[in-house]
C-alpha cells in the first residue's frame, strides 16, 4: 500500500485530496483488521499517519513534502527533522527501523534533549542502545 496507489503521485495534492486519502487508508485499515490481515492493517495505519502529517504541514503553510520520498530523501528528512514525532511517522511509513543514528545526531550533536525524551516514550532504552550510540 502506498500513496501512489491512492492517486497521490503528484508532489503537491490539495488538502482536500489528502484528507480523502487519509479517510480511505483508515477505512481500509478497519477492513483489514476485521479480516485479520494485520500486516496490511498496520501498513494502512502508517500511511494514514503519513498523509495526516502532510495535511498538518500544508495547513501550517510548510512546503515540506513527506509523500513518495526516495530512500535518500527519507534519510535526509530524518537527519534534519528536529521534532521526533514527525521523524517517527516518516520512519514508520518508509520502514526505517534504525533511528539510533538520528537520535544521536539530534540529542548528542544538536543537544536537542526533547527529541531524546520523545524517543524514550516510544522505544525502550536498554544498555544496547548506548552501545549502539
Amino acid at each position: 500500500v502506498s500513496t501512489q496507489s491512492t492517486g497521490l503521485s503528484d508532489k503537491s495534492p490539495s488538502v482536500e485530496r489528502l484528507e480523502e486519502c487519509c479517510k480511505r487508508f483508515s477505512k481500509a485499515a478497519r477492513h483489514y483488521k476485521l479480516d485479520q490481515a494485520f500486516d496490511k492493517h498496520t501498513e494502512c495505519i502508517k500511511q494514514a499517519r503519513l498523509v495526516s502529517l502532510q495535511v498538518l504541514l500544508k495547513k501550517q503553510g510548510s512546503t515540506r513534502n513527506v509523500l513518495n520520498l526516495t530512500k535518500d530523501e527519507v534519510r535526509n528528512y530524518l537527519a534534519r527533522q528536529t521534532r521526533f514525532y514527525e521523524a517517527y511517522i516518516v520512519a514508520e511509513a518508509y520502514n526505517v527501523s534504525d533511528l539510533v543514528p538520528y537520535v544521536f545526531r539530534m540529542a548528542v550533536i544538536e543537544e536537542n534533549m526533547d527529541y531524546f525524551e520523545d524517543y524514550r516514550t516510544v522505544h525502550f532504552i536498554g544498555s544496547s542502545f548506548f552501545d549502539d550510540i
